[in-house]
């Protein structure tokens, strides 16, 4: 994820954008010209916005129209990071794998060299309800998710010595709700049961208005192919040529 973020930061910057860190957005208002976003270091003004945020929340920054949806039951998720010392990097970087608790997503770095260290990635769907308060029962959570995370590893890649594993941290939908301030830690977008699931999901444009919206909130509505599609839809809209 990190190498994706660095490479979206290159290309908004060699197409002449700009990139405001640390700058949240506090309100949005229609103006005639189009928008003004008022942020916590100053106001911009715009004829288009594109967002990715979830629709509460676009919703309490936008002051002048009504956005609904019935989201009904998003996931959130459990990540756990190490790495391992090793002589022989795993080629193949991303593997599901399935214990008696559901799935484990693992991801690998790409690594090249004798000697190396490699790093890991390990994520799978959990209730968010069961994440309100970090006490005591909330760090059980996290020390079973650890044990069942390296007993998976230690099944599914047994030519690994746990020995050489230098295991960094755990993550929860807390985790995921304080650094990108989705509702309740939030993720992989809406859980489609059947086809009439797609009638919840956030149109790509907001009727009547020059707001556009990508993300797993919006058509089609989960995981990776609901960021690349509904990212395709908005630039169609916005560039038809």
């Amino acid at each position: 994820m990190r190498a994706l973020a660095l490479s979206l930061e290159k290309a908004i910057k060699d197409h002449g954008g700009e990139i405001y860190f640390r700058n949240p957005c506090q309100k949005i208002l229609r103006v005639h010209e189009g928008y003004e976003v008022h942020t916590k270091k100053g106001v911009f003004l715009s004829k288009r916005l594109v967002s990715n945020i979830s629709p509460e929340l676009f919703q309490s920054l936008f002051e002048d129209k009504s956005i609904r949806q019935n989201k009904g039951k998003i996931w959130g998720a459990m990540v756990a990071y190490f790495s391992i010392d090793t002589t022989n990097p795993i080629e193949d970087l991303f593997h599901q794998v399935h214990d008696e608790h559901g799935s484990l997503f693992f991801s690998f770095s790409k690594e090249n060299g004798a000697s190396i260290n490699q790093r890991v990635t390990v994520s799978s769907h959990v209730e968010v309800g069961e994440f309100n308060d970090k006490d005591e029962h909330y760090q059980q959570m996290k020390d079973q998710f650890e044990q069942r995370v390296l007993k998976a590893f230690k099944y599914h890649f047994n030519e690994y010595e746990l020995e050489n594993i230098k295991f960094d941290s755990v993550g929860t939908p807390l985790t995921f709700k304080y650094y990108t301030k989705r509702p309740h830690g939030e993720v992989g977008g809406l859980i489609h049961k059947s086809v009439f699931s797609l009638r919840r999901l956030m149109p790509n444009k907001l009727k009547g208005e020059q707001v556009y919206f990508v993300g797993d909130y919006a058509f089609p509505g989960q995981g990776i192919v609901s960021v690349f599609q509904s990212a395709l839809n908005s630039v169609k809209e916005i560039a038809p040529n």
